[in-house]
């Protein structure tokens, strides 16, 4: 039997249906890297949900799902029962800047 291990890792991550509030009603509420991909064209917004840039092809973030991007600028798209299952809440670690709470980038 093969043995798996899932280091432990701290992600910033969003619900899709977050971030579509957001883009319709809150503009300046959303990660300022979603704001800047939409502006250069990288990104679309329906009623499906939001069409992101993934490995040179073009991915729907469905509402449910969350958007998780990483250090590097790439992005994964997971199920939110998957999510749910795979990752636990954590407080903020203490270098990390909080988009939501309008700090500024250090």
């Amino acid at each position: 039997m093969p043995f798996f291990q899932i280091n432990p890792q701290i992600v910033e991550a969003f619900q899709c249906r977050g971030i579509m509030v957001d883009a319709k009603y809150n503009w300046y509420s959303m990660p300022e890297w979603i704001r800047d991909l939409y502006e250069n064209g990288g990104v679309v917004f329906t009623d499906e949900g939001i069409h992101l840039p993934i490995g040179g092809k073009t991915v729907i973030a469905k509402p449910d799902d969350f958007i998780v991007p990483s250090q590097d600028g790439r992005i994964q798209v997971i199920g939110r029962e998957l999510f749910l299952s795979i990752c636990k809440p954590c407080p903020k670690p203490p270098n990390v800047r909080d988009h939501r709470a309008g700090e500024e980038k250090p």
